[in-house]
């Protein structure tokens, strides 16, 4: 970027891309060649399609849609998210519950649709690094899952914000450090960390940060392709 100092500057505004009732948190994988991003988007007007999209060059480049699994209600209380290599994609919503499927990075094709824990998730849903599946089960308690059973792994522990908000465990978000990051709702100001995802026994509770947010960002695995470390809860 060389205008303004550096900082770039607008070049396109105001141009729609996809005129539908979409669900806003889209989700990026990368292409098998690297050079491209795969992103889906659900659509949150009760239907069971998903749009596909590459992302190259700075350009997006439709790739149609596909229809997959039931139909489900609106998705507007929701989020969806690969896990770390791409193969993997889950999509939740607070109307319809969990649903994971395989994801191809060479086709962009969805498959294998299944519903674990059907209706008993309340806040949200992610991949450990090693694809181990976490869940947040109601406001009070948060879990690891294997298969279709989930093991409890911390309890909410009484803390409010001070105008008495509890801070519930929230939605999900694997970072770079390979820790599940996760928020409390309402603004309250705190997150919560499990350090160690992929430990099926836990060495300690999910930490809590004193952090004043309202929501986590969006974050892809930038390092897909790439020779790197998964170390125990640490990515070098």
């Amino acid at each position: 970027m060389h205008a303004n100092n550096g900082r770039g500057k607008v070049t396109v505004k105001n141009q729609i891309y996809l005129e539908d009732t979409i669900l806003l948190n889209g989700s990026l994988t990368r292409h098998v060649k690297q050079s491209c991003w795969w992103v889906l988007i659900p659509d949150n007007n009760g239907t069971n399609n998903y749009y596909k999209v590459l992302l190259h060059d700075g350009k997006l480049i439709p790739k149609g849609n596909q229809e997959i699994g039931k139909i489900g209600k609106l998705k507007s209380n929701g989020h969806s998210g690969f896990n770390l290599d791409g193969t993997k994609y889950l999509s939740y919503s607070a109307f319809d519950g969990l649903s994971l499927m395989d994801f191809d990075r060479e086709s962009g094709n969805l498959s294998v649709q299944t519903f674990p824990l059907h209706e008993s998730i309340f806040n949200g849903a992610q991949f450990s690094p090693q694809a181990r599946l976490y869940i947040s089960n109601g406001p009070t308690s948060t879990g690891g899952a294997d298969g279709l059973v989930a093991d409890t792994i911390a309890i909410w522990d009484g803390k409010t914000a001070t105008w008495g908000q509890p801070a519930y465990f929230g939605y999900m978000q694997t970072g770079q450090d390979c820790r599940i990051y996760m928020t409390t709702g309402y603004c309250v100001p705190f997150i919560h960390v499990i350090m160690e995802p992929d430990l099926r026994q836990l060495r300690c509770p999910p930490a809590e940060l004193n952090v004043p947010t309202c929501n986590l960002p969006y974050f892809p695995n930038y390092r897909l392709g790439q020779v790197h470390l998964i170390a125990i809860g640490i990515s070098k």
